[in-house]
């Protein structure tokens, strides 16, 4: 298209400086023609219209059954050595094990595997988000 072939292009590696000028051209003349219907706000703007902002860090110990789980996890995981996919994979199910692992009362092997945090939507609802709804309350009324 008009606009984007040539922005594409100039982003390549082994674009040369006419195609870089060409982007540039086509850059200007694109924000001057969107200009009048899109908003273009930095974060000075939003900082005015917003609460201050509040950090709340909370650090959750790992149930005995999600321990087992991510135990499991490490032990089963080969990369073979080297970077790629299988890394992304394997940080993103050790990324859930530590969000709910599936741990449940109704997967835990007994009692003392079950978690102690019960969430209000139920005991088989029990990622971070239900733990986090539960705090709300008590942060909001702190201010």
């Amino acid at each position: 298209t008009f606009y984007a072939g040539p922005i594409d292009a100039a982003q390549k590696p082994d674009a040369s400086q006419s195609q870089k000028e060409l982007a540039e051209e086509r850059r200007h003349q694109l924000r001057e023609a969107t200009e009048a219907f899109m908003q273009r706000r930095d974060r000075s703007v939003l900082d005015k219209l917003l609460p201050s902002r509040r950090e709340l860090v909370l650090c959750c110990a790992l149930t005995p059954f999600q321990q087992t789980r991510y135990a499991e996890a490490l032990s089963n995981l080969d990369c073979g050595g080297r970077a790629g996919p299988e890394h992304l994979a394997a940080i993103m199910q050790l990324r859930a094990i530590c969000s709910n692992g599936g741990a449940s009362r109704e997967n835990a092997q007994d009692e003392e595997d079950a978690l102690v945090v019960r969430p209000r939507g139920g005991p088989h609802d029990l990622s971070k988000i239900s733990v986090l709804l539960q705090l709300v309350p008590t942060v909001v009324a702190a201010g």
